[in-house]
């Protein structure tokens, strides 16, 4: 009885190995053959990457475009294309040492989608850098201020002209009620001599500032308050 015992004690761990080994030979470690770079370690079949790094091998760095403006952005950095909200960012990943070339674009813009004012424009040449995120500030150069109107006054005002009389004049048919509340208007170029012309419908001249005050710094903006 006891020889029978010890038989069947042995087949049966003889069983358990034997399944053990067929287990491990069918069930492959998933981080066989993941090559994680850039010091990334793998887990489950899947690279954690260090800070800096990102992909599924950690290859690519990344750089991160900021708008600074007081304008949703459109930017195209190699061929890949999106909006940047006011205050937002979005960020492009690529391999170190690479290219990141493009352009980016903004203005102020009516509710049925008319540009106001002037369209801002910048050519955008950076490279990926080492280890990542680069960051990039995107904003409006001294050369120009954005507008911004409060209507106090008992009028609806429907035109602005901004630099009349000079060679940067610009007129935009556009509509602020007279209900108090902030309207973004847009981009034009700064002077030391730069106005404001604001109209009613009928065309009449109800208010000006001529020369606004500026301080000519990046982003800069101009708040005009209509009584």
């Amino acid at each position: 009885m006891k020889h029978a015992k010890k038989v069947l004690l042995t087949a049966i761990t003889t069983m358990l190995i034997f399944s053990a080994i067929i287990y491990s030979s069918c069930h492959k470690d998933p981080c066989s053959g993941v090559n994680c770079l850039n010091g990334g370690s793998c887990s489950n079949g899947n690279c954690l990457c260090p800070s800096g790094f990102n992909g599924n091998r950690c290859q690519y760095t990344s750089i991160v475009y900021y708008n600074n403006t007081y304008t949703p952005m459109y930017i195209t950095i190699n061929g890949s294309s999106a909006t940047i909200p006011v205050g937002g960012s979005v960020e492009y990943d690529g391999l170190p040492g690479n290219h990141a070339d493009g352009t980016a674009y903004t203005s102020g813009q009516t509710n049925s989608g008319s540009q106001i004012g002037v369209q801002i424009s910048w050519d955008l040449v950076d490279n990926f850098p080492s280890i990542g995120p680069l960051e990039v500030d995107i904003n409006v150069s001294s050369d120009y201020f954005f507008l911004r109107i409060i209507n106090y006054s008992p009028y609806n005002i429907s035109q602005e002209y901004v630099n009349s009389g000079l060679a940067s004049q610009t007129l935009d048919n556009i509509f602020i009620p007279n209900d108090r509340n902030y309207y973004d208007m847009g981009y034009y170029k700064a002077w030391t001599n730069s106005n404001v012309y604001l109209y009613t419908a009928s065309g009449s001249i109800k208010w000006l500032s001529d020369p606004i005050p500026l301080d000519f710094t990046v982003n800069q903006h101009y708040l005009f308050a209509a009584y």
